[in-house]
């Protein structure tokens, strides 16, 4: 306890130092509150989704989506598909 007036002198000393520090501090758990706010987001997502839905990529890439003429080999028995161009093709009833 003793050295808590030298502690608080010095935190005073460079004004400016002391906020760049708070700030960088501040700055750093709000990103990640948002990061974890994003992954919650992505994550409820995917729980969220029906349970019939059923997601196809191709072998190659996860960006280019399976040419619509390959979705009745690759869902064998599916009555309905759909394509969905996002990140992923989607085929589902």
């Amino acid at each position: 306890m003793r050295y808590l007036p030298l502690l608080w002198a010095g935190l005073f000393r460079k004004k400016t130092r002391t906020v760049l520090t708070l700030l960088s501090i501040v700055v750093a758990f709000a990103l990640f509150g948002l990061l974890q706010a994003v992954e919650v987001a992505f994550e409820s997502g995917a729980d969220a989704a029906d349970a019939k839905r059923l997601l196809t990529t191709a072998r190659y890439s996860i960006i280019e989506p399976l040419p619509s003429s390959y979705l009745p080999r690759a869902c064998f028995g599916l009555r309905n598909s759909t394509m969905k161009y996002s990140l992923y093709p989607l085929a589902g009833e």
